[in-house]
């Protein structure tokens, strides 16, 4: 091929890339003006603490205390802190900066893309239209608006980000290992320190990025010579690193298991209904949603046996069909062996045995540009393999067809995530036996100033998860500071045949009834109908498994028996949080309780106590010490 030839080409795919990323933005622009959802109130509500984050003791304290995950994910924390320093905040600032994190994800595809298409044998020219094709696809999928349009998936995209970043790096440095060692070991390296850490510290799946690695060495390059180096490479980056994380959730496996507690199904029931959930997410990629909100799928049918449902046994003998017949066909087929075991590698950490919750669309972010290479892949060479111009031109159009009808069911889905309103009317089309869609919007309608339909949904929650302490609390709450009829009595709310068990959002919930009853707002609560709702949601069946909540809980129990006068009651309240939660915070409310009553010789103990937590903070957290000494010398408790 001429080379002003495959300039010219070149030129116009970078000019159609372009113009695929305003296309893009432009789609997803009206949802920008939607609102904070679900998992972004308590992961960005920290950012208010103590008035907000001015001063870099500010910032470590909001980056290196999160407890989502294992790590705490502070890549994705400090991400935040580019689009606010306090809260509450406007959430079109951190939708627009997750769009952007999308664009530069869809860059970093396209190039992937072509590198996969040059390993699967791909001619020049072939590999920039398939690389465009799947970056086309891959942007504009309706599927990712769940992902880029939901704040705190942030932690999905850039652990996405770094991984395709790193994955760059190993293919530039494998194709140089052979003539460049040094330039290539260093590639190689550069893929795992600093983008393979980037990737783990942003979400913990960022791990998967060796088996993305081993996916490509299976597949793609499964029969082209190793050098030593290489090999060397695999080994002890990509292998050993998933050994690693094997022996960490093997030695952890009880703990892991006992969480299944705090769960509606068991860890038979969740291999159960995966390959379900994994069947429907290839549905949704390949044949995608025309409209809807994606986000919403705790009502999710649970599979109880093989047979029940019946598509439990299909789906899985299907997975175990496919994983097979791609490790059989990966040097005849490589590009379809590829696109399955990518899939398949994308999903092994939150698809499988984890107690973690049973569907997210958002977990596609990455596992689904396997498939979408593939398609990519086969739509190009059917071009390029057409009998005629006139066939070719036909199946152009084709794609061409298929990527506006995608453009335009990704505008209307984002334009829905716009308008709250919309939203909570879909979800309720979407997923009428949600128990989350109803509470979010029943919270929504509260705020709007519609009490009666809200308390409504709540009570439509009631009756499809009686257990739910969280809708009950928040249906007292709202009824009781509008002056309704309460929805259920506090006796039978608390009784001990209620069975309550603690979800997402029951702090919150207590929370705001506590502040309405303490300030006078709540006539029809009492303090002591406080004090019951924490003791009968504390005999919950998940309670000893939902110890930071229940630690909360108990601490805002102290706030009532100290507005009661109570102190024994405060204090016996805050030990129980300390049991559950050692934390210096913790001990500094049990030192000023104690200084309040008196009991300086106590208090002097406790902060002792909270000295000592201050030395069990997170590695990387700011200590509390200089702030506990001044402390201690205003009150004199040293």
């Amino acid at each position: 091929m001429p080379a002003s030839f495959s300039l010219r080409h070149q030129a116009l795919v970078c000019l159609l890339l372009a113009c695929l990323c305003a296309v893009c933005i432009a789609a997803y622009w009206p949802g920008l003006a939607g609102t904070f959802l679900f998992d972004d109130y308590p992961n960005l509500s920290a950012l208010g603490f103590d008035g907000g984050v001015y001063s870099s003791r500010d910032m470590a304290r909001f980056v290196f205390t999160n407890d989502s995950g294992v790590l705490g994910r502070p890549v994705s924390m400090v991400s935040f802190l580019i689009n606010d320093n306090g809260w509450p905040s406007n959430a079109a600032s951190f939708k627009y900066t997750n769009l952007l994190i999308h664009m530069l994800c869809g860059v970093l595809v396209f190039v992937l893309a072509r590198g996969l298409a040059d390993l699967a044998g791909a001619d020049a020219r072939r590999a920039l239209y398939v690389a465009l094709l799947c970056a086309a696809l891959w942007l504009l999928h309706p599927l990712h608006v769940s992902t880029v349009l939901y704040v705190i998936q942030r932690m999905t995209q850039l652990t996405s980000l770094f991984t395709l970043a790193g994955l760059l790096c190993y293919l530039a440095g494998r194709r140089r290992i052979a003539t460049a060692p040094v330039s290539g070991s260093l590639l190689l390296a550069a893929s795992m320190l600093p983008f393979g850490l980037l990737a783990v510290l942003a979400k913990e799946n960022g791990i998967l990025i060796c088996a993305y690695i081993l996916v490509i060495e299976f597949t793609l390059v499964a029969g082209t010579p190793r050098p030593g180096l290489l090999r060397l490479y695999l080994l002890g980056a990509a292998v050993a690193p998933l050994v690693l994380l094997a022996g960490y959730i093997g030695w952890n496996w009880t703990d892991l298991m006992r969480s299944y507690a705090g769960r509606d199904f068991t860890l038979t029931e969740r291999l159960l209904t995966e390959p379900r959930v994994l069947a429907d997410y290839i549905r949704l990629i390949l044949a995608y949603r025309p409209w809807g909100t994606g986000l919403l799928h705790d009502d999710f049918p649970i599979s109880s046996g093989l047979l029940s449902p019946i598509s439990t046994l299909a789906c899985l003998l299907g997975v175990v069909a496919a994983l097979a017949a791609a490790a059989l066909a990966r040097r005849r087929y490589p590009v379809l062996a590829f696109a399955v075991l990518w899939f398949l590698a994308g999903h092994t950490l939150e698809s499988t045995a984890l107690p973690l919750e049973l569907y997210f669309e958002h977990r596609n972010y990455l596992p689904m540009l396997g498939p979408l290479f593939a398609l990519a892949w086969y739509a190009a060479r059917a071009v390029q393999s057409a009998s005629d111009r006139l066939a070719g031109g036909a199946i152009t159009a084709a794609v061409i067809g298929v990527l506006g009808l995608m453009s335009a069911s990704l505008a209307s889905t984002a334009r829905t995530w716009g308008d709250p309103m919309t939203s909570f009317a879909v979800w309720e089309v979407e997923n009428p036996t949600s128990v989350r869609a109803k509470r979010m919007a029943a919270t929504f309608f509260d705020a709007a100033g519609d009490p009666a339909t809200s308390v409504s949904l709540l009570e439509e929650v009631a009756l499809l998860a009686p257990e739910d302490s969280g809708a009950r609390v928040q249906a007292l709450d709202i009824a009781c500071r509008n002056g309704m009829p309460l929805p259920w009595s506090v006796e039978a709310l608390t009784s001990k045949q209620q069975g309550l068990a603690i979800r997402d959002g029951t702090t919150i919930a207590f929370d705001g009834l506590t502040e309405n009853v303490l300030s006078g707002e709540c006539d029809a609560v009492s303090k002591a109908d406080l004090v019951a709702l924490v003791d009968a949601i504390g005999r919950a069946r998940n309670a000893q498994t939902e110890g930071r909540r229940m630690a909360t809980l108990r601490f805002r129990e102290a706030d009532v028996h100290m507005a009661r006068g109570d102190l024994n009651a405060t204090m016996r309240a805050l030990e129980q949080t300390w049991a559950l939660q050692p934390t210096t915070s913790v001990a500094i409310s049990i030192v000023s309780v104690l200084h309040s009553a008196g009991l300086d010789a106590q208090a002097a103990e406790w902060m002792a106590r909270a000295r000592e937590a201050d030395a069990r903070r997170p590695a990387l957290a700011p200590s509390r010490l200089g702030e506990l000494d001044a402390y201690a010398r205003r009150l004199g408790v040293q």
